[in-house]
C-alpha cells in the first residue's frame, strides 16, 4: 500500500505551478468551459454518474429548508448514509471549495462559477477532491456525498445561485434553472424540467436518473486510484498492475502529481495485471538523440509554438482533443513538459492527428468500459479468472497495435473464428510516399512505413491482420503521386459536398466495396468544408 498518498497529492498540487516547464493547458483560443451564457438559458445535470437513480427529497420553495432567498429553487436528492457515492461537477466552470463549515448551512460545499455572475452549488459533501480555483468539467469527480452542514440523513443539495462564487453559498441567490433527467417513477426519459417542474417530498417525491456522462477511460500509461484507497495503479495493455509499495513507486521514477482519481466503476473495467513489485520493470522511455529530452509512457509533453498537449501512450503521441476532455482525465494540475519544436514526432516516432481521426483522445474515448462477465481477480493476478476489458483500444482505433505484418490480434476469448487476411489499397497512381490505417474489431494497426510492404512501384499499401468473416473494417490511408507536392486522401473530402472514396481495395486480391463515412456526423452537419472522412468496408 501507498502510505500517505493524500499528503503527497496535496503537497506536490499546490507546488505545481512553481515548477519550469510545467503548465495548465494552452487552450486559450478554445475558451473556458463555463462560457455557457445568461442562467435563464442553463440546463444542469444531476451531480451523479449517468444512470444513478435517487429521489428528490426537497424541492423549490420546500417548506423546510428552501423557502430563503438562498435555497428558494435548489433541490435535494437523496444518497444512501453510510456509503460514499461519488459526486461529479453537473456543469464546467472554476470550483470554489468552501469547508468552512462542518455544521451549518451548506457545509462542505463547492461553487462552480460560470463567469457571468451565476454558478452552480453542489453541498453537504463529506469530502472535497478539487483544489479552490481549479477549473472542472462536467462529468468530473469533485467529492463524495454526506451529510455536513444543516442536514438529517446523507444527501446532495445542488442550484443555480447569482452571486460571488468565492463567498459561501448562503450569500448566493438561488434563481431558476432547468435539469436533464430521466424521471424513472414516471417512466419518461430524457426530460428537461424546470426547478419548479421537479416533483420533490416525502412519498410523492419522484426518482430520477441522472444523464451526465462520466469518464471510465484512461490511456496506458496512466497512473490511477480511487478516492478511498490509497493503492496506486499503472495501467498497461488495458490491465491495471498494482503497484506493490511506495518504495517501488518513487524508485521507477514516478510521481505522485501525476496520480489521477477515478471511480471504482472506471478501475473494475481494466483487467488485473501483474504486480509491479520492483523497479527492475519501468515504463518504456524514448530519448532524443542528443540526450537531452526523455519522455515516457503516461507523460503530458507539448511543443513550445505548438498548442496540442500529448499523453505518451504505447510508443505513441496521442493528442487530447479539448480542454474540456483534459480535465474530465483529471489532469488539469499535471505537469507539461514543453519541448523544442519537432521533437514529439522525432522521439516518438508516431504522433496522432485529432482532425485526421487517429490516436485521438477525444470525448468519445472516456466513456469505453464493458465489464461484461467480470471475475474478481486477486491484486497479483495469480488466482481467478476475468473476461472484462476495456474495449477502447480495440473498437476505437487508436492503440498503434504492433508493426507491419505482426497485428495485434486483441480479443481472442470471443469464441469467434478468426484468420491472417492481406487488405490493400490502391490509390491509383505510383506513390512516392503514403501510410495507411486499418481498424476492426479485432486488431489495430497504424503502419507507419507502407511503402516496405508495398507492390508493383510501390503503387499498393498492404498489411496483414487478423480478423473475421463479416468483420467491419474501418480504412484511413494517405499517398503522395511520384514527382507531385500534393498528399491525396483515400475519402476525398468532393468540394464539401461529398466524401469519395479514390482507389480500390482488396482482401486476400478479392476486390470489396468501400462505403464512406465523415468523420463525425455532427462536424459534417456544421461544416462539411472542414471534415474528412474514412471508408468502410466487409471481410468476405
Amino acid at each position: 500500500m501507498l502510505k500517505y498518498l493524500s499528503v503527497f497529492l496535496l503537497t506536490f498540487i499546490e507546488a505545481l505551478t512553481m515548477l519550469a516547464g510545467c503548465g495548465h493547458y494552452p487552450y486559450g483560443d478554445l475558451g473556458g468551459v463555463g462560457d455557457a451564457g445568461g442562467y435563464e438559458e442553463v440546463v444542469l445535470d444531476l451531480p451523479f454518474a449517468e444512470g444513478y437513480q435517487t429521489l428528490c427529497t426537497q424541492g423549490a420553495h420546500g417548506s423546510y429548508s428552501h423557502d430563503g432567498t438562498s435555497t428558494e429553487y435548489d433541490l435535494d436528492f437523496d444518497t444512501p448514509n453510510g456509503v460514499n457515492d461519488i459526486v461529479f461537477a453537473p456543469i464546467g466552470g472554476t470550483a470554489h471549495v468552501h469547508t468552512e463549515s462542518a455544521t451549518k448551512n451548506f457545509g462542505y460545499h463547492v461553487n462552480i462559477d460560470r463567469g457571468d455572475g451565476t454558478y452552480v452549488v453542489v453541498g453537504h459533501l463529506s469530502d472535497i477532491f478539487v483544489e479552490d480555483e481549479s477549473e472542472v468539467a462536467a462529468g468530473q469527480i469533485i467529492g463524495y456525498e454526506g451529510c455536513t452542514g444543516a442536514c438529517s440523513g446523507d444527501h446532495i443539495h445542488v442550484g443555480l445561485h447569482e452571486g460571488e462564487a468565492a463567498e459561501l453559498a448562503e450569500f448566493g441567490a438561488s434563481v431558476p434553472t432547468s435539469y436533464f433527467v430521466d424521471d424513472v417513477t414516471s417512466g419518461e426519459e430524457g426530460q428537461t424540467l424546470a426547478s419548479e417542474d421537479v416533483i420533490c417530498g416525502g412519498e410523492s417525491g419522484h426518482v430520477y436518473a441522472s444523464k451526465l456522462g462520466v469518464g471510465t477511460w484512461h490511456p496506458n500509461g496512466s497512473l490511477v486510484k480511487t478516492p478511498d484507497d490509497n493503492n496506486v495503479y499503472l495501467l498497461e495493455e488495458g490491465t491495471r498492475r498494482w503497484i506493490e509499495t511506495e518504495e517501488v513507486f518513487l524508485d521507477l521514477g514516478f510521481d505522485f502529481r501525476d496520480v489521477v482519481l477515478v471511480t471504482p466503476d472506471e478501475l473494475d473495467c481494466y483487467d488485473v495485471g501483474a504486480t509491479i513489485v520492483s523497479a527492475n520493470d519501468p515504463p518504456e522511455r524514448k530519448t532524443s538523440s542528443d540526450g537531452s529530452v526523455t519522455l515516457t509512457e503516461g507523460n503530458l509533453v507539448k511543443e513550445a509554438s505548438k498548442s496540442d498537449v500529448y499523453v505518451i501512450s504505447d510508443g505513441v503521441a496521442m493528442p487530447i482533443e479539448s480542454w474540456e476532455v483534459f480535465l474530465k482525465l483529471g489532469f488539469g494540475t499535471r505537469p507539461i513538459l514543453t519541448v523544442d519544436d519537432g521533437l514529439v514526432r522525432a522521439i516518438q516516432g508516431a504522433v496522432g492527428s485529432c482532425t485526421a481521426g487517429y490516436y485521438c483522445i477525444d470525448a468519445a474515448s472516456l466513456e469505453t468500459c464493458t465489464t461484461e462477465g467480470s471475475v474478481e481477480l486477486d491484486e497479483g493476478g495469480t488466482t481467478g479468472t476475468q473476461t472484462n476489458a476495456n474495449s477502447y483500444y480495440h473498437n476505437h482505433g487508436t492503440l498503434p497495435g504492433n508493426q507491419v505484418n505482426e497485428p495485434d490480434t486483441g480479443n481472442t476469448d470471443t469464441g469467434v473464428e478468426d484468420d491472417d487476411v492481406e487488405i490493400c489499397y490502391d490509390p491509383g497512381v505510383t506513390m512516392g510516399s503514403g501510410e495507411l490505417y486499418l481498424d476492426g474489431g479485432f486488431f489495430t494497426l497504424w503502419n507507419t512505413a507502407p511503402a516496405a510492404s508495398a507492390r508493383s512501384g510501390d503503387t499498393e499499401m498492404c498489411a496483414v491482420v487478423r480478423a473475421v468473416s463479416g468483420e467491419e473494417v474501418k480504412m484511413n490511408a494517405w499517398f503522395m503521386a511520384r514527382g507531385s507536392a500534393v498528399v491525396a486522401w483515400a475519402a476525398y473530402n468532393n468540394e464539401c459536398s461529398s466524401i469519395d472514396w479514390q482507389g480500390s481495395v482488396t482482401v486476400d486480391g478479392a476486390a470489396v466495396s468501400v462505403e464512406t463515412r465523415p468523420w463525425s456526423d455532427a462536424a459534417w452537419s456544421s461544416d462539411p468544408c472542414m471534415t474528412g472522412g474514412d471508408g468502410y468496408f466487409l471481410i468476405p
